[in-house]
């Protein structure tokens, strides 16, 4: 039977581990865990308690301060709480959604600065190659980023075929880039064999969806002159998909996808 100190120890590694997970480094970590131990705490008392130099104490302090771990007391001299531990998670949920909030605004703020500043040092040859090419794409992550692209950048149209799963799978990813896509004009429509039309009630409201019975291939077209095919069964671990970018291609898989649209039944 482990004894009471191995036990303690324990503990004390679960919980340096999880606080490193959310986000906190080793000094952090030491002086929070010394707030829960020891409750309310000047920087001094912290210094000796807590694994930290005496110099970096106060800099750790207003570290925790600022992400909502700790709350300072208007005592003299100042005195630290910990923040309890139940709202941790949520302050770190928030705080890491309003920072990538921030960083997609920025980027999509950037996007003509990066176009005007980098397209001009790109070869005549490598658009051309670019614009007429196909590439294979591997895991589902890269997948799904390649289907966001095709979606914020297409002009005309979005054609999308897949199995239940997969369109209910869309919804989830790419719903918003949907909803965008839509309010800039674009057509959009997705097909496949619907099992539970209340389940794809999302994507009904940025698309025309249709039913056809027993369709189980899976694939994108963007403005129809792109093409994206996924390979592989879709259970599979590795998923691979082929995208392609050829008009002549793209427009032989428009009219496929246009002669099942017309058979198929709108829900």
């Amino acid at each position: 039977m482990p004894s009471i100190r191995e036990l303690e120890r324990h503990a004390m590694d679960n919980a340096v581990a999880i606080l490193k997970r959310i986000g906190l480094n080793q000094y952090e970590t030491s002086i929070y865990i010394a707030l829960l131990k020891n409750g309310s705490s000047s920087a001094g008392e912290l210094s000796g308690t807590a694994e930290v130099p005496r110099s970096r104490v106060y800099d750790v302090l207003l570290s925790l301060e600022k992400k909502g771990f700790a709350s300072a007391q208007l005592t003299k001299p100042v005195r630290y709480s910990p923040v309890e531990p139940g709202k941790l998670a949520g302050i770190m949920s928030a705080e890491y959604r309003r920072e990538f909030e921030s960083r997609v605004s920025e980027l999509e703020s950037l996007q003509d600065d990066i176009v005007s500043t980098l397209a001009p040092l790109q070869s005549k040859e490598q658009v051309a190659e670019h614009e007429e090419s196909s590439g294979v794409i591997k895991s589902k992550k890269n997948i799904h980023r390649h289907i966001e692209n095709m979606v914020l950048t297409s002009k005309i149209s979005i054609c999308k075929v897949g199995t239940h799963a997969g369109l209910r799978e869309v919804s989830e990813h790419h719903h918003e880039h949907l909803k965008k896509a839509k309010g800039r004009g674009i057509d959009i429509k997705v097909m496949g064999s619907i099992e539970n039309a209340d389940e794809l009630a999302q994507l009904r409201k940025v698309s025309k969806i249709r039913h056809i019975e027993g369709m189980d291939s899976r694939f994108i077209i963007k403005d129809g002159k792109e093409a994206l095919l996924l390979l592989t069964p879709e259970k599979s671990e590795q998923e691979i998909g082929l995208l392609i970018r050829n008009e002549e291609f793209a427009r032989s898989m428009q009219q496929i996808f246009d002669h099942y649209w017309e058979h198929a039944k709108a829900i």
